[in-house]
């Protein structure tokens, strides 16, 4: 009679196991069984050292079974690298559909630990309705927050909903570890709110789950739960200024095709499309991910990975054919690809660029130092000449351009002729570095050089413009010295 409730009591164990209730069953089943054993079989043997059967021994394996419940319900762990370890919690009235909620989350949580495509990330099961509050989350991160950076929690109903069995989520909720108040989150170009963006992302989605339809459902909800976990992950790496890692997390799960916006209806010359909540949803993400891909790319030029941080626009470009910061996004892949020795595809890059606004000063600074390159005085000339139109109404970093360029004259010794005067221009123009009269005893250098003589006349034209008072642009604090001495 004994060993058949004993086998009741494991079933019952492995079901309530994740509880506290589970965990106190668990130990009176152990204790109660060691000591049944040492009845029949040790206390003739033990004499007077039967304290450590009775006492040691069964306070040792309820150690055993504490540390094993508070491991394996994940209530507890070391953390042991720099991964962002998510917890999830499973928050619903009715176990009689527990299971197939669980099953879902289970399927998510292995599909993430082990892919090689988010390998800064972790999640961990939590027991079912362990926080049901705002304030349980709370207190969990403030005792515990050398463990989980967030905790997500999934409120899950289920009944009849009009005439019709089905399990919805309700709400969806997530909760930080404490680092600062801040909603809003600065990446490059654009600004993350944080709530507002994670909520688009949850109500774009069909939470629903008919239990007539759960082939289909049970897919929706494993895609769905992926994705907003992910995105609520990345969330989490922005808000804790892991740009790189938010980039890694979040480019695998964006899908192009809910961009795409499809035609209702066709009458006449008039055509209807019907916008919905997914298109708004991934349309913000896109935006997201371009913000990302540029800190990622800039951050790592800076570190002078020329070659990685154009890879990342070249990722950019796969995934994004088309986005507001084009323009931008080829301008710097122009310039890393001469960096990295590729001019063919500065060239192309720079062609690209002009596609889109042919007008800008910037295209024509790259189109002046390619005439460098070829030793094209005409269109040298020609270039800066446009350039000098547009000194007025320019958004380019020339602090960085003059620095640029001082390299370049170091390595294209041979093109030093042209170099000497576009740094002066630079200086004269843009940074005040050099006072008029300086400018002009650089310009009249060309003035007996036959071969550069458009220079010497560009020189002239720009100082005769020049004395017509123009409000020069806003001077950028450089850190290059007011006076170089010239080669």
């Amino acid at each position: 009679m004994i060993k058949i409730d004993i086998l009741n009591a494991f079933d019952r164990i492995q079901d309530r196991w994740e509880t506290k209730g589970g965990l106190i069953v668990s130990i009176c089943l152990f204790v109660i069984s060691w000591i049944l054993f040492y009845d029949h079989f040790l206390s003739d043997k033990c004499g007077s050292y039967w304290w450590i059967f009775l006492l040691i021994v069964p306070l040792a394996i309820s150690t055993i079974i504490i540390l094993t419940w508070l491991f394996s319900t994940n209530r507890f762990f070391l953390k042991r690298s720099n991964k962002i370890i998510a917890g999830i919690c499973i928050i619903i009235d009715n176990d009689k559909d527990k299971p197939v909620i669980s099953k879902i989350i289970r399927k998510v949580v292995h599909h993430v630990n082990n892919s090689n495509v988010f390998p800064n990330v972790q999640l961990r099961i939590l027991p079912t309705n362990q926080l049901k509050t705002d304030k349980e989350v709370e207190r969990y991160h403030m005792n515990f927050n050398f463990m989980y950076d967030l905790i997500i929690r999934i409120f899950v109903a289920s009944g009849q909903y009009d005439s019709i069995e089905k399990i919805v989520v309700e709400q969806l909720s997530v909760t930080f570890k404490p680092k600062s108040n801040e909603k809003e989150k600065r990446i490059y170009f654009n600004t993350v709110d944080l709530a507002k963006d994670m909520s688009l992302q949850v109500t774009s989605r069909n939470w629903e789950y008919l239990i007539t339809n759960s082939g289909i459902d049970n897919r929706k909800y494993f895609e769905n739960i992926l994705a907003i976990v992910m995105y609520y992950i990345g969330f989490y790496a922005i808000y804790d200024d892991r740009f790189e890692d938010a980039l890694e997390i979040m480019s695998p799960i964006y899908n192009a095709k809910n961009t795409i916006i499809p035609i209702s209806k066709i009458e006449g010359n008039e055509i209807t499309v019907k916008l919905r909540p997914i298109n708004v949803a991934e349309g913000r993400l896109a935006a997201i991910l371009v913000d990302l891909f540029f800190y990622t790319a800039i951050l790592t030029y800076q570190k002078a990975e020329t070659a990685k941080a154009l890879e990342y626009f070249q990722r950019l470009e796969q995934i994004l054919k088309s986005h507001p910061q084009k323009f931008n996004q080829y301008v710097n892949m122009a310039r890393f690809s001469y960096e990295v020795g590729n001019l063919k595809d500065a060239i192309e890059y720079t062609n690209e660029a002009r596609n889109i606004n042919a007008n800008s000063a910037m295209i024509f600074l790259n189109l002046g130092f390619f005439a460098i390159i070829e030793d094209n005085k005409q269109e040298f000339c020609n270039n800066y000449f446009e350039i000098f139109k547009r000194r007025n109404n320019t958004d380019i970093n020339w602090v960085d351009v003059l620095d640029f360029q001082i390299k370049q004259q170091g390595i294209l010794t041979n093109r030093n002729i042209y170099f000497q005067f576009s740094i002066a221009f630079i200086e004269f123009l843009f940074l005040q570095q050099i006072s008029k009269s300086d400018f002009q005893k650089i310009v009249n250098e060309y003035e007996t050089n036959a071969d550069f003589n458009c220079i010497f006349a560009l020189g002239q034209k720009i100082l005769g413009l020049e004395n017509n008072k123009i409000n020069p642009p806003a001077k950028r604090k450089s850190t290059i010295g007011k006076k170089r001495k010239r080669k």
